[in-house]
């Protein structure tokens, strides 16, 4: 018995260590959707924390978790119209950024009601609820926060000083009354619109941490301190602690990051909570600002350090609490409790006879009042947040509408003034309609079989799509398309996200007519949001975008001949894998010519203005024999660049600004013109986004730029090479991956709105860059170029084989070729997957003479390959190929799937005879005929 029980004790004890090891690594974000301004306190080792809410009834969610990665939602801290008025409330009004503390027993949720009453507070034993009524405050400013000192006095801070300064004021929070004069204390950093103020004391100082920068890519959080709570506060020197508005970041799928509290769990650690969003594209945001955690360094007497100085990422690789995940939520709600789940939302203050989960056992009905989603009122909607860009929500609805008036249906709703609504109206009518801003659209509208149906909404990244089934289930029907980005903070303005919802009205007239919804299904997508992150669905994206489906059909004299085997053998892939050439050692090096001509289909070819044309009205078009080598090779070649703000030649000095012009446009469209037909694909301009920064160095380019304006010069630049060859392929090369470069693009168009650029280029030189390293960057990267609908080119690709990080020039290394082999294979991989990326080409094929003096080639400086090169050639050459052979069927054709690409058909006849084709295989070339004679 005695044995029995040390084993007990035994296994028990390595049960209680495995709980208190840390766990490693989580997912931001950690509270996804339509949750911003976190909040969050503790209390033993349990974390609460609450979010803004504006016009949605209940208010402020209340949130539980034990190890600040998972959250439950307990309640809300406002469930009592007595509690809280939001009738008629603005969008996007209502509850703002409240602040969650625990006190002696006691907590308090102080937060601001924008559309009524100012600063409150109010407090409960369980934060699950029943909350107080509200105390009201008589503070101006917005965002308030509580802190108490060592003595037990309490403090108030929001900002709303004289200007715009964080203000403190000591307060009974028995009454609600300040004891002081609100008293300004720090007016940030420098960044606009300081806000969301929160105390703590530490190490004997006090800190004040705050958000500056507005609600988008510029919101940040900075930090101060003081030994007395009242100031002087002196700014950290690193401010901001934590921004994405930063080089390092701006690729970044999290972006906005800022508006935080600060937590120190039970075991000393500290952590940070804090709002961000993630762009689907270009720079909207559907699902909102959403809620993200980062570990805190925080060294004695020190400053904090939100994950170690690095940018937050989507995945967090660091130590972390003992994980403690919550049961899956139910993917169904079937109407069976008493009330409303915590997900669920009502618009503003609600007419609860209006909702009912009695009135038909087991389904949530809805009477339609007579205001309609378009009104800035309380219409008859229960929605719950959209959480996630890929995502599937249906309901099953019964619906008998009595009048034309009356209708009910499912809503993708961000506010009263932008949202698409698929409703059933009399007649079993079903109608599909958005509402953006002032335009009201029915985009389709069909007879359904009955007045029970399936509705449903797919979301995915940038899409959303609407179908129904009459049929209980068995067969959707597809509607249409609309995309998400007019749902967005960017285009309808405010600060929520988007909800799902159900809805009914009587649209004027309150309705006879009840809604009965019998279920509602939320259900992330995970294989579309695995796709959406990129690298782990890499290998299917090839398959469904590189690949076509092909069809050979083999002829004798017109007459198709069957069991006949067909070899087919890849010449060359459709997709461009490049390098550029440099001249210099593709002149010196046999090698370099054997190993560039072995793997790659598509050269750059350089040409910088002042190389070429050393003395005026002399240029030297030295490339003619390059492209020729080129040409007999089937390997396409392409010109950089014709316009570059680096490069001008010294006898433009002195010229006017219109001669410059005359220059620069005679430059582009002899160029073109000289190399007709063996270099068609041109960069007109390079790197427009930054061409101020080298005003000293080229002061008659970038003159010309300010004087005629950086649009209407790159303009000029694509005119004239047009003229020298009307049918070039033209681009634009940059290298920013923030807003510039998209905001040239848009600007970069003819009278009817066209672009006027065949290609968009975009460099990636990751030798400082180490953000493009991150799968989620690159992808973002290309998705925020995609959404022009031209063909992107990666142009200048590098990653280098040393594991230095700067400080060029470093060597090469083992390890780092090691790396640099499993980057190439891993970029090359996302890069080739993604439908919009038509080329890639990599910088400088060797380290000889590179770059900075960076091992950034792919061979080294005695041109012998590296591991990369030798991975690269394997997927180029090996896997990313069709090599193989086909026999035809009894009706004289085999089917197949093959890369896109050029290929050799070789028939072998009955007689032994061979016979061979060269054909491309492409979207347009699907069916290939072997007819021979």
């Amino acid at each position: 018995m005695g044995k029995i029980k040390r084993h007990i004790l035994i296994v028990f004890t390595i049960i209680v260590s495995v709980c208190s090891i840390k766990a490693q690594g989580f997912q931001n974000p950690v509270i996804p959707g339509f949750y911003p301004d976190p909040s969050v306190c503790r209390v033993g080792n349990d974390f609460y924390l609450v979010t803004s809410s504006f016009e949605y009834f209940p208010g402020i969610p209340v949130f539980h978790s034990k190890d600040l990665i998972h959250w439950k939602q307990i309640g809300h801290c406002l469930t009592r119209p007595a509690q809280l008025k939001l009738d008629k409330c603005k969008s996007s009004e209502g509850l703002w950024a409240p602040t969650i503390r625990y006190h002696q027993g006691v907590f308090y949720m102080v937060n601001t009601n924008m559309s009524d009453g100012g600063h409150f507070y109010v407090t409960a034993q369980d934060p699950a609820g029943e909350w107080s009524d509200p105390i009201w405050i008589d503070q101006k400013g917005i965002d308030p926060s509580l802190f108490w000192d060592d003595d037990g006095s309490a403090y108030l801070v929001t900002n709303g000083g004289p200007r715009g300064e964080i203000i403190l004021s000591k307060i009974d929070l028995e009454t609600g009354k300040l004891l002081t004069e609100p008293f300004p204390v720090w007016l940030g950093s420098g960044g606009r619109n300081p806000e969301g103020p929160h105390i703590y004391k530490k190490d004997r100082w006090y800190y004040l941490l705050i958000a500056e920068g507005g609600v988008n890519i510029a919101h940040s959080a900075t930090i101060a301190r003081s030994r007395n709570i009242f100031g002087p506060y002196v700014g950290c020197p690193s401010n901001p602690i934590l921004t994405h508005n930063c080089n390092l970041a701006q690729v970044n799928p999290i972006q906005g990051v800022g508006h935080g509290d600060l937590v120190e769990a039970s075991d000393g650690s500290w952590w940070m909570l804090f709002l961000g969003h993630r762009p689907t594209w270009g720079r909207h945001y559907p699902l909102g600002r959403e809620t993200f955690l980062a570990p805190v360094i925080w060294p004695k007497d020190g400053w904090p350090v939100i994950n170690n100085g690095a940018p937050i990422t989507l995945n967090m690789d660091c130590s972390t609490l003992p994980q403690y995940p919550w049961e899956e939520t139910p993917v169904r709600d079937d109407f069976t409790n008493e009330k409303p789940g915590f997900e669920w939302n009502y618009l503003r203050t609600p007419v609860l006879e209006n909702y009912s989960l009695s009135a038909k056992r087991g389904f949530l009905t809805l009477t339609g009042s007579a205001l309609s989603l378009d009104e800035q009122d309380t219409p008859t909607f229960l929605g719950r947040r959209q959480q996630h860009f890929n995502f599937t929500a249906t309901t099953q609805m019964e619906f008998s509408p009595a009048a034309a008036n009356e209708t009910a249906g499912l809503t993708v709703y961000m506010n009263n003034r932008y949202h698409y609504d698929l409703y059933l109206q009399k007649g079993n009518k079903l109608v599909l309609r958005y509402k953006i801003g002032t335009i009201s659209h029915v985009k389709k509208e069909i007879k359904i079989k009955g007045e029970k149906v399936q509705l449903r909404v797919n979301g995915k990244a940038r899409t959303y799509v609407f179908s129904y089934s009459d049929d209980n289930g068995k067969t959707f029907y597809p509607l249409d398309t609309i995309d998400t980005h007019l749902l967005s903070p960017l285009t309808a303005g405010g600060f929520t996200g988007v909800y799902v919802g159900l809805f009914a009205s009587g649209n004027g007239k309150l309705s006879r007519s009840k809604a009965c919804f019998d279920w509602f299904d939320y259900q992330e997508d995970k294989s579309q949001e695995e796709a959406w992150k990129g690298q782990s669905a890499a290998h299917e994206r090839i398959e469904q975008h590189r690949k076509e489906d092909v069809r050979i059909i083999v002829k004798q004299k017109g007459k198709k001949i069957s069991n006949v085997p067909v070899e087919m053998n890849m010449q060359r892939h459709e997709f461009l894998f490049g390098s550029a050439i440099f001249g210099s050692r593709w002149e010196k090096f046999e090698a370099y010519k054997t190993h560039f001509a072995d793997i790659f289909n598509f050269a750059t070819l350089l040409i910088y203005w002042p190389d070429m044309e050393t003395e005026k009205d002399l240029p030297k078009y030295s490339l003619n024999e390059l492209a020729s080598w080129c040409a007999a090779r089937n390997i396409r070649c392409k010109g950089h660049p014709l316009i570059y703000n680096s490069r001008e030649p010294k006898w433009l000095t002195g010229m006017k600004r219109e001669e410059v012009l005359d220059r620069v446009k005679q430059r582009c469209k002899d160029v073109v013109s000289h190399y007709k037909g063996s270099i068609d694909t041109w960069e007109a301009i390079n790197e427009l986004s930054t061409w101020e920064v080298y005003s000293k160095t080229t002061p008659n380019l970038t003159g010309l730029m300010d004087t005629i304006g950086k649009i209407d010069l790159a303009k000029v630049c694509f005119a004239a090479a047009r003229q020298g060859n009307p049918d070039a392929v033209l681009m634009i090369n940059d290298h920013t991956y923030d807003n510039r470069y998209p905001d040239i693009l848009r600007q970069l168009t003819d009278k009817q709105g066209k672009p006027i650029y065949d290609l968009v280029g975009i460099q990636c030189h990751i030798h400082n860059h180490r953000e493009l390293l991150n799968n989620d960057s690159l992808w973002a990267m290309v998705e925020r170029l995609a959404v022009f609908n031209k063909p992107v080119h990666v142009t200048e690709l590098t990653v280098v084989s040393s594991l230095e990080t700067g400080g060029w020039p470093a060597p090469t290394t083992p390890e780092g070729e090691e790396q640099q082999k499993n980057d190439v294979e891993r970029i090359y991989t996302l890069l080739f997957s993604h439908p919009a990326v038509e080329a890639i080409t990599w910088w400088d094929l060797s380290d000889y003479n590179a770059w900075k003096g960076a091992p950034s080639g792919l061979l080294r400086k005695d041109m012998t390959p590296k591991p990369a090169y030798e991975a690269l050639k394997k997927l180029i050459k090996d896997k990313w190929v069709t090599n193989k052979t086909v026999v035809t069927d009894a009706a004289g054709t085999a089917n197949l799937r093959v890369f896109r690409g050029e290929y050799c058909f070789t028939v072998t006849l009955a007689d032994g005879s061979k016979h061979k084709f060269i054909r491309t295989v492409g979207k347009t070339d699907k069916v290939i005929v072997l007819d021979i004679p």
